[in-house]
C-alpha cells in the first residue's frame, strides 16, 4: 500500500461519478493496494481513462502501461 499517496489524495466527500472513476484510476495507476469496484468496472468512464492511462482492467492491457 502506498500511504503517501493516500494521504495526499483522498476521495472527495460526495464525489461525483466523474471524480470516482478518475481517483480510481489514478489509485490503480499509483498504488493498487485494492481493484476498482466492479460496479465502477461496468461503468465506460473506467474504460476510456484506462486506456489513456495504460492500465490492466478486467486481465486485459489497456494501452501501453510503462
Amino acid at each position: 500500500m502506498n500511504r503517501a499517496w493516500h494521504e495526499q489524495h483522498k476521495m472527495p466527500s460526495g464525489a461525483t461519478l466523474k471524480e470516482r472513476i478518475e481517483w480510481h484510476v489514478e489509485h490503480a495507476k499509483e498504488c493498487g493496494c485494492r481493484p476498482i469496484p466492479q460496479g465502477l468496472l461496468a461503468k465506460q468512464g473506467v474504460r476510456e481513462q484506462g486506456q489513456r492511462s495504460g492500465l490492466e482492467i478486467r486481465g486485459q492491457a489497456i494501452g501501453n502501461r510503462e
